[in-house]
């Protein structure tokens, strides 16, 4: 099956979320699950750490050897980091100018892996890598959809009534407990959902109003009331989107909204890593379009 990737070239102000290039994160895929309702694929990592992770390891070790005693292990990890990330650049992982961001921002903020750093952090920087979540790429053939989550989702389908119509959603779910993880300070939460609309629905509203009725029903549900629509610009072969972002259940929340033909895709997460929110909501893919 022929993939089109989504192309969204998106700055959300207000989280600090900047997405600058169509890079796409891909690992080999290795099996296949079967689903009550899905056929979805997942393919672990082919390394025991990805992209990002690489590139706060040599940020964190550049302050490390800095703010620090010395310690010969620093620039074995660094090299360790280094080496792997040259081949994330090469398979297009990751643009050299991301990496280099992400270095810079761990070096300054003496912050990486979500994690504040110090000499004791830094003699265990490397088994903290290793603890981090399992991002898995899943595809769906049903929902023509690949997207990463953290681990393997809950797939559930649900119905709404809103304004009269209906929605028969399928949901994919994925949440993280802090205390399952040392590097997260609280949890996370990511879910995609998507419905069909009715031929009927689609003839009698426009897009914008879809957007408004969708956005105001799932938000209200959802506890949500206060995101904010950003302003953005995309390249999406004329796929109309809306992007959401605030505050919600103590963290920061984004979510990204498409029509695509007669489907509705809703993506939602709740984090507070930034590197977190552009994995997620980068890694979308829509296929055959």
């Amino acid at each position: 099956m022929k993939k089109n990737r989504l192309l969204v070239f998106l700055t959300i102000f207000s989280l600090g979320i900047v997405s600058t290039s169509c890079a796409e994160t891909q690992t080999e895929q290795t099996q296949t699950e079967q689903t009550q309702t899905e056929q979805a694929q997942t393919a672990p990592t082919q390394n025991a750490w990805d992209a990002l992770e690489a590139a706060h390891v040599i940020g964190a070790m550049d302050w490390c050897t800095d703010n620090t005693p010395q310690n010969p292990a620093y620039q074995s990890l660094r090299d360790k980091a280094s080496g792997l990330l040259d081949d994330f650049i090469a398979s297009e992982d990751i643009t050299s100018g991301e990496a280099f961001l992400v270095q810079q921002r761990a070096k300054e903020q003496g912050r990486a892996l979500g994690i504040e750093l110090n000499q004791q952090v830094c003699a265990n920087l490397e088994s903290t890598v290793v603890e981090s979540p399992s991002w898995e790429m899943v595809t769906s053939v049903e929902g023509d959809f690949t997207i990463e989550l953290p681990g393997i989702p809950e797939i559930d389908e649900t119905v709404d009534n809103i304004e009269g119509t209906e929605f028969n959603w399928t949901t994919y779910e994925s949440a993280v407990k802090a205390e399952s993880n040392p590097r997260l300070e609280k949890g996370e939460f990511y879910m995609l959902a998507y419905a069909d609309l009715p031929a009927d629905y689609i003839a009698n509203n426009s897009q914008d109003a879809i957007f408004k009725s969708v956005s105001k029903y799932i938000f209200e549900q959802m506890g949500l009331s206060e995101l904010k629509e950003e302003e953005a610009d995309a390249t999406t072969d004329g796929i109309p989107l809306k992007i959401f972002s605030g505050d919600g259940y103590g963290q920061s929340v984004a979510t990204i909204m498409y029509i695509v033909d007669q489907r509705f895709y809703f993506n939602l997460v709740v984090a507070t890593e930034e590197e977190h929110f552009q994995r997620f909501l980068r890694s979308f893919e829509v296929l055959d379009l």
